[in-house]
């Protein structure tokens, strides 16, 4: 729904709300109504430019708003509700996300119905969730279902169904699909290339994803190249600090560890996990992976030392984010071990 639709409806109900025709000499609740409109808007514009911190502030308050004049069960609350929990998660706090998400999509459900648009883009941000907590055969079945719902309803092309194809992408990828994943990146790029250009974001977003599963196929040097030719153009058109370019930074660092320029990844690791701590904080999950490879790194250059601190704060943050048995966290775990047990025995 468009912002200037949805200010009017607001209005409409806000005059049923408060009391039919006589509800327009109540001014006071139309502005703050439409107050409620702007903040969540502005905050979505905040969360866009990795400005995490302001768009929470204002995603509480207009969460609350509607909640205090229409209720939980009103369309525009579960709205908010929804931009709330993306901001949460954006943040790295997914146990908060998936809290909202799971209560946004259950209320959505008996108050739209299950194929209303709204229903099926809560299912899509709840199985993005879903894939980040390692829940990736729950996050499966829940993207089949909003893909061939949004290509029915939106198109092949529709930005919205191809942000839901990469959701799957990624899902596969989780799951070691890698073939399936890769398919879904490649198609997706093709199309935002004619549609938005090389340059645009989105673009250059699918890029990294290709690359990403470049690496995960063996397949490094044209990831490495991929690589080289996006992190200077995000650099140019978002900045050195933005979310975006820094998850491309991370990548690139990774893609020299794996092709064994080893002082180049470290070198780079380090400049991105210190940006990621002081934009992101410490217990974001890009600086967790950040962290992590750089660990990773300095193991390789056996600086045992520095990769025990590193994996020693990627454990616990990873505990405390994620749990003792997710995935990554027991992959982390095991690779501390392995690499206190090489200081010790002198490899």
């Amino acid at each position: 729904m468009n912002d200037a639709k949805r200010s009017i409806l607001l209005i409409i109900a806000a005059i049923t709300v408060f009391g039919g025709v006589s509800c327009w000499r109540d001014r006071s609740k139309i502005v703050e109504i439409n107050g409620l409109v702007s903040k969540d808007n502005l905050a979505q514009k905040y969360r866009a430019e990795g400005k995490y911190e302001e768009a929470l502030k204002l995603n509480v308050e207009a969460t609350e708003g509607f909640k205090k004049n229409f209720g939980i069960r009103h369309p525009d609350t579960l709205a908010s509700m929804g931009n709330l929990a993306n901001t949460y998660y954006s943040m790295g706090k997914v146990t908060e996300a998936l809290t909202i998400q799971e209560e946004v999509l259950a209320v959505s459900k008996q108050v739209l119905g299950e194929r209303n648009y709204d229903t099926i883009s809560s299912m899509n941000s709840l199985a993005v969730t879903y894939t980040a907590m390692g829940k990736n055969e729950e996050a499966l079945k829940l993207l089949e279902v909003v893909v061939k719902d949004f290509k029915e309803r939106l198109g092949e092309d529709n930005g919205t169904t191809l942000k839901s194809r990469n959701n799957l992408a990624e899902t596969y990828a989780a799951l070691g699909r890698y073939a399936d994943a890769l398919k879904i990146h490649e198609e997706v790029l093709t199309a935002r290339k004619k549609i938005l250009g090389d340059r645009h974001i989105s673009t250059l977003v699918t890029k990294l994803n290709v690359a990403g599963i470049y690496m995960e196929m063996d397949r490094k040097q044209e990831a490495l190249k991929r690589l080289e030719e996006v992190v200077p153009i995000l650099k140019e058109v978002l900045g050195a600090k933005h979310p975006d370019t820094l998850t491309s930074m991370n990548n690139l660092a990774e893609a020299y560890a794996r092709v064994g320029r080893n002082a180049e990844s470290m070198k780079l690791g380090e400049t991105v996990l210190a940006t990621r701590i002081e934009v992101l904080g410490e217990l974001n999950p890009d600086t967790l992976a950040s962290m992590n490879n750089l660990a990773s790194t300095y193991f390789t250059l056996k600086s045992y030392t520095k990769a025990i601190v590193l994996y020693e704060k990627t454990v616990a943050g990873l505990e405390k984010t994620l749990g003792k048995d997710h995935p990554h966290t027991l992959s982390a775990r095991k690779s501390l071990e392995l690499c206190r047990n090489n200081m010790v025995s002198g490899k």
